[in-house]
């Protein structure tokens, strides 16, 4: 059996795992989302006000690019709140 102070630092040692992975699963996620909306909004773009044919409807492009850069980009800036906030309770 692990004795009181072990049993803490184990805890604090794997949470501190755990919220890396988060963090950096955030990061991914949003970098992700950010360059998806960014191309589907240069499609969604082209196909309205170009001569663009991709099959699908152009405005489901330019509103679901829309939607993924924004989320994207919020994605990111939360994170980097996360991040700074963290710094100033270490």
């Amino acid at each position: 059996m692990l004795s009181d102070v072990n049993q803490a630092s184990l805890t604090l040692y794997l949470n501190y795992i755990y919220s890396l992975k988060y963090k950096t699963m955030i990061k991914i996620l949003g970098l992700i989302a950010t360059i998806g909306g960014a191309i589907a909004l240069i499609l969604g773009i082209l196909g309205v006000f170009g001569d663009m044919n991709t099959g699908i409807s152009p405005w489901a492009f330019l509103i679901i690019g829309i939607i993924f850069f924004f989320a994207g980009l919020s994605l990111l800036k939360n994170s980097k709140e996360i991040d700074t906030v963290a710094a100033g309770n270490s």
